[in-house]
């Protein structure tokens, strides 16, 4: 019976009305307005909720707790073929939710109703719905599914509703008889979305109520219902961004989520610890996307806060541990030293600005470690090595957090160039010499002021040479040069 009447209403909506067909989750953002009961109902209740638009956006879910004081009234001939996909999506079959069990009928009006557990335990609501024919109510069969738990109110709408969060799920035509959805078990502060099918498309009026059916048994929970009513901040998250090493700053962004919101005033969204915030002005609607910029990187536990001025009550606060600007070290330089001269080597160390001091490195030469240094500047840090080997950073950190160390440095040593000018030398008067200090140098200084390889001499002295090869190494010989006098010519007399 429940089936066939289902069936009827469709057809009669696609007779009368025609086929209205809508895809943009923003095209019509679920809207309700209250009025008071106005006709014996089979479930008590004070007040009646119109739906004022053919289908909900799960990012405006309305919150229930159960309460079957609130019947939800959807006027006849309210057929509206709808698909909660994401952007730029148009039919159910690449709609970016899961449908889970629902392989007969979709829930192709939408409903989206806001569960928070209040105490945790099992949750078990029965979902009546039930159309006035000729002044008596008869029950009708829908398809619900009930998606979490969540962080948020929500936020997993469209994307995170995927098999893995569907708790429950009703196919109205495969499973007629099955009238109360179920949370296994809820924990306090998670949040659930309730989606239901609320296709009305014969003459008569359709209401929708929901109850706790469960109160009282062994291992029952309990749901919110005090966001059904008043103001109330349900959620704010609160995401930091990296330090910006040139301010030394983060910036502050999340969400407020929200229900029941005052007409008037600012919500105002701030930083206890520095006092920094934001606000925004009514009408409000839920979520808000809030940013604070340039709170200091300090590496402390903040407070956020979400109020709303015209309803002191409302606010929420939630922790967050501030980002902070950790030693980022990189060593550079390198090359070589000539052996036997004292000569060394600059190695420079680099730090990143507005880190907090002292910083101590601690680093290696060929994976020996070495002393660290504890130094607070300036940088670069300069220093001057004459041991050959292949160095490297291997931590920077302060007293807050550890950075990144990066590069490395190889230091050579260069034997130094042997110049052989010979033992002492002796010529006759009159003669030249040939001193030669070698092939293969950049560089040749004579203490006669001469810069060739080779030095002719004619005259007794020392000779000395200062050879420097292709690393800048030198070196020096020297050479004793003796011209000894030519012979006087003897008389030979012949006896």
């Amino acid at each position: 019976m429940r089936k066939a009447l289902k069936i009827i209403f469709v057809v009669l909506a696609l007779a009368l009305a025609g086929l209205k067909m809508a895809v943009s989750l923003n095209e019509a953002p679920g809207r309700y307005v209250m009025y008071p009961a106005r006709a014996a109902f089979q479930i008590p209740r004070e007040d009646t909720v119109s739906f004022e638009t053919p289908y909900d956006s799960c990012h405006q879910a309305r919150p229930i707790c159960g309460d079957t004081s609130i019947v939800y009234f959807n006027p006849p001939y309210s057929l509206t073929i709808f698909y909660e996909c994401c952007p730029g999506q148009t039919h159910y079959t690449d709609c970016c939710r899961s449908y889970g069990c629902l392989t007969s009928i979709m829930i192709n009006e939408p409903r989206w109703f806001l569960l928070r557990i209040a105490s945790p335990g099992k949750i078990q609501i029965e979902i009546r719905a039930q159309f006035l024919f000729n002044g008596t109510f008869m029950p009708l069969d829908i398809s619900y599914m009930i998606f979490g738990p969540f962080d948020t109110p929500t936020g997993a709408c469209v994307a995170g509703l995927v098999d893995s969060v569907i708790v429950d799920c009703r196919d109205a035509l495969q499973s007629p008889l099955k009238d109360t959805a179920t949370i296994p078990w809820g924990n306090t502060g998670e949040f659930y979305l309730l989606n239901i099918d609320s296709d009305n498309g014969g003459p008569y009026p359709l209401y929708i109520s929901f109850r706790t059916v469960n109160l009282g048994q062994p291992g029952y929970g309990t749901l919110d219902c005090d966001m059904t009513i008043y103001c109330q901040i349900l959620s704010i998250t609160a995401n930091a961004s990296v330090c910006n090493p040139a301010s030394n700053t983060f910036t502050l962004s999340g969400r407020v989520y929200f229900v029941n919101a005052p007409q008037t005033g600012q919500l105002v969204v701030w930083d206890n610890t520095t006092g920094y915030g934001t606000t925004f002005n009514a009408p409000f609607s839920s979520p808000v996307d809030y940013s604070i910029p340039g709170l200091p990187c300090d590496n402390q536990m903040h407070t956020v806060t979400a109020m709303f001025w015209d309803s002191a009550s409302c606010n929420l606060s939630t922790q967050f541990q501030a980002p902070v600007l950790c030693p980022d070290a990189t060593l550079s330089g390198g090359g070589g030293i000539c052996e036997n001269t004292g000569g060394t080597v600059p190695l420079s160390i680099y730090v990143n600005p507005n880190v907090q001091m002292p910083v101590t490195l601690q680093w290696s030469i060929d994976g020996i470690p070495q002393p660290a240094i504890s130094t607070s500047g300036p940088f670069p840090l300069i220093l001057q090595v004459n041991q050959p080997g292949v160095y490297t950073l291997d931590t920077a950190y302060n007293a807050l957090c550890p950075g990144t160390v990066q590069g490395q440095s190889v230091v050579e040593s260069y034997p130094s160039p042997l110049p052989e000018l010979g033992d002492t030398l002796s010529a006759c008067e009159g003669r030249e010499v040939v001193l030669d200090a070698g092939r293969g140098y950049t560089l040749y200084s004579w203490n006669t002021g001469d810069n060739t390889q080779t030095l002719t001499v004619v005259k007794a002295g020392i000779y000395s040479v200062i050879v420097t090869d292709n690393h800048g190494c030198q070196g020096a010989d020297s050479v004793e040069v003796r011209f000894v006098p030519q012979p006087s010519p003897k008389i030979i007399y012949h006896h």
